[in-house]
């Protein structure tokens, strides 16, 4: 008969995953890197995107509030029933709405308060009325400072 062969312990879960993290030592860093950069890159193209649809609606905005202001002061001023069309206003008033929804707050409370203001004084600029103007060159003067603050506010 021979010679009793030795008989070897198995090594204990700890040794063999310390065995296994220092032979693949440089791969696992890798792929943690590769990992880390893949998630920056994903965060910022996503904040990136998310900050271009901001700007653009928020000069889109402000070119229209422009444009609904004059409206109304060609009404208002210049009793002009043709360059100061209530139903186009109601176009330009729905837009800003619509567009208020690609912005941060307060600018959607400002586009709807917009509206509410148009219905409620629209009307009243065909007669002249003074106080209509006022609420609404209000309204407008508003949702355009929160405009501005909401651009000034991106990096």
């Amino acid at each position: 008969m021979g010679a009793p062969t030795k008989v070897e312990k198995p090594a204990s879960l700890a040794a063999r995953l310390a065995a296994i993290f220092s032979r693949h030592s440089v791969a696992l860093v890798s792929l943690m890197v590769a990992l880390s950069g893949l998630a920056y890159n994903t965060w910022r193209n996503e904040t990136t995107e998310a900050q271009r649809s901001t700007r653009q609606a928020a000069f889109r905005m402000l070119e229209e509030l422009g444009e609904l202001q004059s409206r109304v002061n060609y009404r208002y001023f210049a009793n002009d029933p043709v360059r100061g069309d209530r139903i186009g206003g109601w176009g330009q008033v729905l837009f800003l709405r619509d567009l208020s929804a690609l912005m941060p707050a307060p600018v959607g409370e400002d586009a709807a308060a917009l509206q509410q203001v148009w219905s409620e004084h629209g009307d009243a600029l065909d007669q002249g009325d003074a106080e209509a103007e006022r609420r609404i060159s209000s309204a407008l003067s508003l949702l355009r400072e929160d405009v501005l603050k909401s651009l000034q506010q991106l990096h």
